[in-house]
C-alpha cells in the first residue's frame, strides 16, 4: 500500500543533507530498475570520490532468511518466492560499498 510519510521524509532528509554539504540524489516512488541503477551510480560515485557515504531509505522493506530487501513500487509480491526476484537485496549494495573502500558508510533504513 502507498506510504505518505516516506516521501516527505525523503525530501526533508535530502534537503538537510544538501545543506550539510552532501551530494544528494532523492528518488521517490522508484521502480526496481531505477533503484538498482541509482544504487549502482551511488556506489560508483563513492568509489571515485572516497567520500563518506550516506544512504537513506524510507519505504517498504522485508527481511527473509536473514537478508534485507527494499521493495520498489513495481513489486507485485504474491508469494515468498517473489521477494528475491522483485526487490532489491540490500546486501548487494553493501558488497559494492565494501569494494569502494571509502572511509565510512552510513545506512539508514526507516
Amino acid at each position: 500500500s502507498p506510504l505518505i510519510n516516506p516521501v516527505n521524509d525523503a525530501n526533508a532528509m535530502g534537503k538537510e543533507l544538501k545543506v550539510l554539504g552532501f551530494d544528494t540524489q532523492v528518488l521517490l516512488d522508484s521502480t526496481l530498475k531505477d533503484l538498482g541503477s541509482a544504487i549502482q551510480a551511488y556506489s560508483s560515485r563513492i568509489s571515485r570520490s572516497k567520500a563518506v557515504g550516506l544512504f537513506y531509505y524510507a519505504g517498504h522493506g522485508v527481511q527473509l532468511a536473514w537478508r534485507n530487501y527494499l521493495i520498489p513500487i513495481d513489486a507485485n509480491i504474491d508469494r515468498v518466492d517473489d521477494i528475491p526476484k522483485q526487490t532489491f537485496e540490500l546486501n548487494n549494495m553493501l558488497l559494492a560499498l565494501n569494494k569502494a573502500q571509502n572511509p565510512m558508510n552510513i545506512i539508514i533504513l526507516f
